[in-house]
């Protein structure tokens, strides 16, 4: 026998009342639940044009939290199309030595990003090709002559297309390379390496791995110069 289903008594509402126990007063789930909260109390947040119900000091639960973090509920919201007017009327207009640093979203290692209308694009890149043109066969990198790329430079003046190895002996030289000691993984010192390579000839890898806690064939390779070779 097929089960009847009882449509929702608010008028226009085409939905079926909810089946718990006592029908719920014969409405759906959605007009049930719009029921209680008003039967609770529930206040509209208090920033205007937002209908959300308050949680927290007469708002909404997003808008509190704007207000704890910039004390301002309305605060924390990039306009629409206020990066777009930044880049162009800004960036791309900019000619001086100092910085010029992004004041809207970033990657999680801080370079500049901005939505095109499609997807996610680096706001260093789109300068330097406003700037230079394609990138060259050989030169993909948007390297920052500056070394700050990371904290949102996007001056265009610091910008220029360079090969991986090039934009690689920048950030060595920038100080902004993860490599040695700055790689999260890292289990030797600089000072470690100097005296692996010292150790040849005088003991064993497999003695010097077990020191250290490594592999051999890693002491092999830092011995050789295939691991840190950059240094000296």
């Amino acid at each position: 026998m097929a089960m009847k289903f009882k449509a929702c008594c608010v008028e226009g509402c085409n939905n079926c009342a909810s089946q718990e126990r006592g029908g719920r007063r014969g409405l759906c789930s959605s007009h049930y639940w719009r029921w209680k909260r008003s039967r609770q109390g529930l206040k509209r947040c208090s920033v205007g044009g937002c209908s959300t119900s308050s949680t927290t000091k007469g708002m909404c639960s997003m808008h509190y939290h704007r207000f704890r973090t910039f004390g301002d509920p309305m605060k924390g919201r990039t306009p629409n199309g206020a990066p777009q007017r930044y880049f162009d009327e800004v960036v791309l207009v900019y000619g001086g030595d100092e910085c010029l640093m992004w004041p809207y979203a970033k990657d999680n290692q801080g370079y500049a990003r901005m939505f095109d209308g499609k997807r996610m694009k680096s706001v260093s890149r789109m300068a330097c090709e406003k700037a230079n043109g394609e990138a060259p066969d050989g030169k993909p990198h948007a390297a920052h002559a500056c070394g700050n790329g990371h904290l949102g430079c996007v001056s265009k003046v610091h910008i220029r297309w360079a090969s991986v190895s090039d934009n690689m002996n920048d950030k060595v030289k920038h100080g902004t390379s993860n490599r040695g000691i700055r790689c999260a993984s890292a289990k030797l010192s600089e000072q470690d390496v100097k005296d692996i390579r010292s150790s040849k000839g005088i003991h064993s890898q497999y003695v010097i791995a077990h020191k250290y806690g490594i592999n051999q064939s890693t002491v092999s390779d830092i011995m050789t110069g295939k691991l840190w070779a950059w240094l000296p």
